[in-house]
């Protein structure tokens, strides 16, 4: 054809055609089986059925804006547009950029096994689910845009194996409701060996692996927010896999939620900020550092393992608790801060939690329940174990205000324990909850409600409110109890359940109140 050419149907078959003058050719239904058509830097406009089967296109544009467009083997070296409902992708090859939109309202499953060696943007607007590489792996070679203004979910490396993204990758998914799945189904796996960049604005978010999918992102790679931002639904790492030791750092906003894990796995330092996050099963490496800002009560299953120096922070109206239903095992020292009217939770319910290195605790909030809890849920099994020669203490921030309650824990070793809290503090001692070294406990108020102490055991409350222990509690070796409140403020144990004193006991009273028991 030349010149500027209308047709109602056009096929290309086993012949080689090229465009010699015009600006193009406007075509309705288009179909190319084999053969190759040369655009001659001219453009091809279907607006019909467009189906690309075989054959080669070079040069040029192909754009089809018709209601079914499918790519199944045609080589392109032309750039490719296309918008359609019925947009299936089946195994092309686009050697140069390629615009892809999913439109309207049918589900559309693609089997895949195509490769993009240019740039490429696929997006969906549709109402209905876009799924690519169902049997096949896609193969992404260049720069790659996914983005998804819809009300459905754009899939991509949906149940294939060996899908690859060697160039960087940025996630765009603001329509209301709509989602982005990378590697969801149980076989998928997906690996990306660029950067990976996410901005979401839907209630329902980004996903990597959610039903089972792997997903493994390449050494020296990082996952950054974009400019858009990330401010609500989730962003989910569940099978993910960080090769190398390269650091990763995020800022979600809003009321986004970060969940990391099940199964998930960081080798780099990671630096972790978010208004909910949910820890369900991860491990990491290097060190970590999460921070919960949002006013959303956040209760992780737990089930991770924290090898490098790790930070836990809430400073929200909210709580932020781990171990819930699976222990975590810290294998470096963990520090924990509240400053929220909320609190910092660890070895929740679950049993088995393991501190290996020292705890460090922080809290300047005196709301009623802020604070930082230990074995808070129900129960009376050991939720978690203090390693010997390790220690609990009190951190640069201080412990100035709200709770620290040590219940359901076990301190192993011979190694003292002594920190004091300040302000308005208040530190509640068991149930179920046993140290085994000498402790040395300071704080303005003390709730003695079930521990057992096998070395000495010396306790000052120094605050101006009245503190009534349940007791319960055992004392194996010498005890002293001192209350130096000047307010008139008793401290007092053996209220409910009686105390055993199985050696010496020194009773101090310096202040304007009284020191009880019994």
């Amino acid at each position: 054809p030349a010149a500027y050419a209308t047709y109602n149907n056009l096929i290309v078959n086993g012949s080689s055609t090229t465009l010699t003058a015009g600006v193009g050719i406007g075509v309705t239904n288009f179909s190319i089986v084999s053969g190759t058509l040369d655009l001659n830097n001219f453009t091809l406009t279907t607006t019909g059925t467009t189906t690309y089967t075989s054959g080669t296109i070079n040069n040029g544009t192909a754009t089809s804006t018709g209601a079914t467009t499918t790519f199944a083997g045609t080589a392109f070296g032309a750039i490719v547009n296309a918008t359609s409902d019925n947009l299936t992708l089946n195994g092309s090859v686009f050697n140069n950029a390629v615009t892809l939109t999913k439109n309207g309202t049918t589900v559309v499953t693609s089997n895949g096994g195509n490769t993009f060696n240019s740039t490429a943007t696929i997006a969906s607007s549709s109402s209905a689910n876009f799924i690519l590489a169902n049997t096949s792996p896609d193969i992404f070679n260049g720069t790659t845009v996914f983005t998804n203004t819809g009300t459905a979910i754009l899939h991509i490396a949906y149940n294939s194996t060996a899908n690859l993204f060697n160039g960087d990758v940025t996630f765009n998914n603001t329509g209301t409701g709509s989602a982005i799945r990378s590697s969801f189904g149980s076989t998928a796996t997906a690996t990306y060996s660029g950067n990976i960049v996410v901005n979401n604005t839907s209630t329902a978010g980004i996903y990597f692996g959610a039903s089972g999918g792997t997903t493994t992102l390449d050494t020296t790679k990082t996952i950054t927010k974009g400019a858009t931002g990330f401010t609500t639904g989730t962003l989910l790492f569940s099978n993910f896999t960080q090769s190398g030791s390269t650091a990763q750092a995020l800022t979600l906003t809003g009321t986004a939620l970060l969940q990391i894990g099940p199964s998930a796995i960081f080798n780099g330092n990671v630096n972790f900020i978010s208004p909910q996050v949910l820890l369900n099963g991860c491990t990491y490496n290097g060190t970590a550092s999460f921070t919960k800002n949002g006013n959303t009560y956040n209760l992780s299953n737990g089930g991770n393992t924290f090898n490098g120096a790790t930070a836990l922070a809430n400073s929200s109206n909210a709580f932020f608790a781990t171990g819930c239903t699976a222990a975590d095992i810290f294998n470096a020292d963990l520090t924990i801060t509240n400053t929220g009217t909320g609190f910092m939770a660890v070895a929740d319910v679950a049993a088995g939690t393991m501190f290996n290195g020292n705890i460090i605790v922080n809290s300047t909030n005196g709301a009623a329940s802020a604070g930082v809890y230990f074995g808070n849920g129900a129960g009376t099994a050991v939720t978690a174990t203090l390693a010997a020669g390790k220690t609990i203490s009190v951190g640069g921030t201080g412990f100035t205000a709200g709770r620290l309650l040590l219940r359901r824990l076990i301190q192993s070793g011979s190694t003292a324990q002594s920190f004091t809290l300040t302000g308005t503090s208040m530190l509640y001692l068991g149930p179920y909850s046993t140290f085994n070294a000498n402790v040395n406990f300071i704080s303005p108020q003390i709730y003695l409600n079930g521990c057992t102490y096998n070395g000495t055991a010396s306790f000052t409350k120094n605050g101006n409110s009245n503190n009534l222990s349940i007791g319960g509690n055992t004392f194996n070796g010498a005890t002293s109890l001192t209350n130096s409140s000047n307010d008139g403020s008793y401290f007092a144990t053996g209220f409910t359940t009686a105390d055993i004193f199985n050696a010496d006991l020194t009773l101090t009273n310096t202040g304007t109140g009284f020191m009880a028991v019994a």
